[in-house]
């Protein structure tokens, strides 16, 4: 839990990546992985850094990247701009997310990308697009034994039923 702490020495790595031989086989991570994790570290901090450095490890990802990677870190980065206010933004970043993972096979990172849209929607005020990409995460979750996310979906699920009427089927479901 020492993220202020661990902030320098990424921000040092940062600066050093283009000043090492074969960076990325000393460090066990591409520049994008690198600023990745200096991002979570500052999200507890400082959110504008986090933001800042989650812009950059999507501009540094490889041209030939999984398109789930790029998911994941857009996902982090809608996640991010919500708490910084901005939910257009965290939308926008969400949804574009969940359409680059694949629906099928269902697996942890499309039920990760969903779950996270579905509660950006909810706290943002539209719950009719919020419920179904929860309900959605819910059942890829289930499929991919992904407990975690099945919880975090289920939360959202259970606020947007209960917001649209059924209150009994809203409590079953938190």
């Amino acid at each position: 839990h020492g993220y202020a702490d661990a902030q320098p020495h990424y921000d040092r790595a940062i600066d050093l990546w283009d000043r090492v031989p074969d960076p990325a086989e000393r460090a066990g991570l591409d520049r994008a992985g690198l600023l990745e994790r200096a991002a979570n570290a500052a999200s507890i901090t400082d959110l504008e850094r986090a933001m800042a450095l989650m812009t950059m490890a999507l501009e540094s990802a490889p041209v030939d990247a999984d398109r789930t990677r790029i998911a994941l870190l857009k996902e982090r980065f809608g996640r991010y701009a919500w708490l910084m206010g901005d939910g257009l933004t965290a939308i926008d970043a969400c949804r574009e997310a969940a359409a680059l993972v694949p629906p099928e096979p269902p697996t942890r990172d499309r039920a990760r990308v969903l779950a996270s849209l579905g509660q950006i929607l909810m706290v943002t005020g539209d719950m009719d697009g919020a419920e179904p990409a929860a309900r959605e995460a819910v059942r890829i979750a289930r499929s991919a034994s992904a407990r975690d996310l099945e919880t975090h979906a289920l939360t959202t699920l259970g606020v947007c039923t209960a917001y649209l009427g059924d209150l009994d089927g809203g409590l079953a479901q938190l």
